[in-house]
């Protein structure tokens, strides 16, 4: 049974581990990869043993409950939060000026000017950019200025973001009634490890992926931040936001998905063994009292009881079942492919 404790403002569940589904050496096993890092000048690491959180609506809890997960795309993120991915085009001039040559040579390959051709097509970009914004200079040497490095890099990230999800967490040490406001108003937080949800992302079939604190990025000095000590890292968008949000404490799993998938549905929905992820869950506080009894009450059933587990179990769905039996072959394996649609292009999972 759960050990079910009433804290001042929040009803805590603290859960003792389950055993997975599948055991250790399977996790192991998988050809998936997703692996642990920080970006330089991030001040704070994480491990597999990190503690983190995740607000959600009482209808979102209750999909992972029935083992099931919808992870947006980059993409999806970007229309829903207009600051998402924007703090690499603010950054100062300066930034473009010293690194502009570097960046240019990273959108030498025919891979990303079919990308841009891609992109051409779609009408959302104007004309490919690759083949224009040149100058050629004395000695037949052609040059790139700054807005076309900062140009040739908004074509390459547009189509990153079409390739990635990204499943967003938060560092836990204490509760945040901001996070609660923001995300978990009248819904829970569900609690975990950065190691549990790495295994159980690995169980879904995900085969690439990296999991990083985000860096954030004072963009309003007029001085480069420190986390551009390293310049590649502003290849890392998904990884970068404004310091204005660092109260946060984000930290993600960046995943390659299936191309077509993210075109259609923005996002993939994905099996996993939500159990043996979660180890601890706080009904919100805004909740009325009668009304935390009786979600804690319900969720002590659907984790301990099996019988009730079956009940609450939700079919997958066919029309999601035939999407990814349409690109099930490879190399276009849905939802989580082994490579992007244009290999070598995006480097951030190597």
């Amino acid at each position: 049974m759960l050990n079910c404790c009433w804290m001042p403002e929040e009803s805590s569940l603290s859960r003792e581990p389950k055993e997975s589904l599948s055991n250790t050496s399977e996790v192991e096993g998988r050809s998936g990869k997703i692996a642990i890092m920080k970006l330089d000048g991030t001040e704070e690491g994480i491990a597999p043993n990190t503690e983190i959180v995740r607000y959600m609506k009482l209808e979102t809890f209750l999909l992972l409950l029935a083992n099931q997960v919808f992870i947006p795309s980059h993409e999806c993120l970007r229309s829903l939060d207009p600051w998402e991915g924007k703090l690499v085009f603010e950054l100062p001039m300066r930034f473009w000026e010293d690194h502009e040559k570097e960046i240019c040579d990273r959108f030498s390959s025919s891979e990303l000017a079919a990308l841009s051709h891609r992109e051409q097509y779609r009408g959302k970009s104007g004309a490919s950019i690759f083949a224009r914004g040149t100058t050629v200079m004395d000695y037949g040497i052609v040059r790139k200025n700054p807005e076309n490095a900062k140009a040739e890099f908004r074509i390459w990230f547009n189509g990153l973001s079409k390739e990635r999800c990204v499943w967003c967490w938060h560092r836990f040490k204490s509760h945040s009634h901001a996070l609660w406001r923001l995300y978990g108003e009248r819904g829970v937080a569900v609690h975990s490890t950065v190691g549990k949800v790495k295994d159980a992302l690995l169980m879904t079939g995900v085969r690439r992926g990296k999991i990083a604190p985000v860096a954030y990025v004072n963009h309003e000095d007029q001085n480069v931040d420190k986390v551009f000590s390293n310049w590649e890292n502003v290849f890392f968008p998904h990884l970068l936001k404004s310091v204005s949000f660092e109260y946060e404490k984000e930290i993600r799993f960046v995943l390659g998905a299936h191309y077509e998938v993210i075109e259609m549905k923005k996002g993939v929905m994905a099996k996993i063994d939500a159990g043996p992820m979660i180890s601890d869950v706080t009904v919100s506080p805004q909740l009325q009292p009668e009304e935390q009894i009786m979600v804690r009450k319900m969720i002590e059933k659907l984790l301990d009881d099996p019988r009730a587990a079956a009940r609450a179990h939700m079919e997958f769905s066919k029309e999601w079942s035939q999407l990814y039996e349409k690109y099930k072959a490879a190399p276009k394996e849905a939802p989580f492919p082994t490579e992007d649609q244009h290999p070598g292009v995006f480097k951030d999972l190597d």
